[in-house]
């Protein structure tokens, strides 16, 4: 009996932790203290943000955009026949330094003014994520040429792009290929590996590494070619932890087997 319960503690200890995380603009799967608010008035006449989020979990790194109103806004062509759109970014000092960061410091889109240390500068700021969606778009689906693109015919894809080549946050370093997003009412929910995030560090001239924690803050801008025009609004830097590696599934069996294996062997002898 006892080497029963042994085994179901060690079941337990290996089998709990964070729910499984799923890219579908569901927040249930999120818990609080990855969740930030922002005020929904600090970015007048453009995009408002009201809540983001980010964690690392099972070598991904989640992060989540929603605002004051549907993502469809911002899909298709306006009556002028320009394209709506929009693009959510994710700002990334990887290793939470100040002593690494992008060389070109001055980029008005980096964030609000309202925003303290990131507002004016890079200064930490290892490499830029965004999700560029123009006129037209379907969930998790990346076409057209590389970057933001202008009103072409007809002008509508999305783009999951690394930017901050040559340290130059203007410049695109590659695309997403690891990774996935959605859409879902207010909310753009993203992930990409950290395997492929590190990589995109490393060829990058700081040549960093993730570290233990990292800074980070989400923003989007975008417009629907009337009210809602450009902008840039971006959530205050939050510090999130990047956890040690978790067992595979089938490493936790072995833990099991191993377990009960004791067992049998101490009543064997």
């Amino acid at each position: 009996m006892k080497n029963l319960y042994a085994l179901g503690m060690i079941l337990v200890v290996c089998t709990a932790g964070s729910a499984t995380m799923t890219v579908d603009g569901n927040l249930n799967d999120w818990d609080a203290q990855s969740i930030f608010q922002d005020p929904d008035s600090d970015n007048p006449g453009g995009v408002e943000m009201t809540r983001w989020g980010a964690k690392v979990q099972d070598g991904q790194l989640y992060w989540f955009c929603e605002i004051n109103r549907g993502w469809t806004d911002f899909l298709g062509q306006a009556s002028n026949g320009k394209d709506k759109k929009i693009f959510p970014g994710l700002w990334i000092d990887a290793d939470n330094s100040t002593d690494t960061y992008l060389a070109d410091g001055g980029d008005a889109n980096c964030a609000d003014g309202d925003k303290g240390e990131w507002s004016s500068n890079h200064r930490g700021i290892d490499v830029n994520l965004e999700l560029g969606l123009i006129g037209g778009w379907t969930n998790g689906e990346n076409s057209g040429p590389d970057g933001e693109g202008e009103e072409t015919a007809p002008g509508l894809y999305s783009q999951f792009n690394y930017w901050g080549a040559g340290d130059d946050v203007g410049d695109i370093a590659d695309m997403v290929t690891d990774g996935a997003w959605c859409i879902s009412g207010n909310v753009m929910e993203a992930r990409i590996s950290l395997s492929e995030l590190d990589a995109i560090l490393q060829e990058m001239s700081d040549g960093v590494s993730i570290g233990d924690t990292m800074k980070l803050a989400v923003g989007v801008q975008g417009t629907n070619r009337a009210e809602v025009s450009y902008g840039y609004d971006t959530g205050a830097p939050q510090v999130i932890a990047v956890p040690a590696g978790i067992p595979e599934p089938a490493t936790l069996s072995l833990l099991a087997i191993s377990a009960l294996a004791m067992g049998t062997r101490r009543r064997d002898i």
